[in-house]
């Protein structure tokens, strides 16, 4: 679905659940299979995977799920993503505080 999406001409963002360790191996071939622009981790909340990502991987980090107060945010942040995606309103309210 991305590539079609890409050879359209969209911006696409490639959603990976980390659920364990065989999900986190996968993250390579799967990143090189889709070629996205950019890459969200979920849950969001896990700020040494996302580390262990950004270490890993070219494309930029969304942290996306469970990112439930600043803490988290600023968690996800410090590990390296460039954008965190919530439901939670209060973390919302934080985007001119933690930049």
């Amino acid at each position: 679905m991305l590539k079609a999406a890409r050879a359209e001409g969209f911006f696409c963002i490639h959603r990976l659940f980390i659920v364990d360790s065989i999900s986190f191996h996968n993250i390579d071939k799967q990143v090189a299979q889709s070629n996205p622009d950019c890459i969200e981790i979920l849950p969001g909340c896990m700020p040494k995977v996302l580390g262990w990502v950004t270490e890993k991987i070219r494309q930029p980090l969304i942290a996306g799920g469970l990112v439930c107060d600043e803490e988290d945010a600023r968690n996800a942040i410090n590990a390296g993503v460039v954008a965190l995606s919530t439901t939670n309103t209060g973390v919302w309210t934080l985007a001119k505080k933690l930049l």
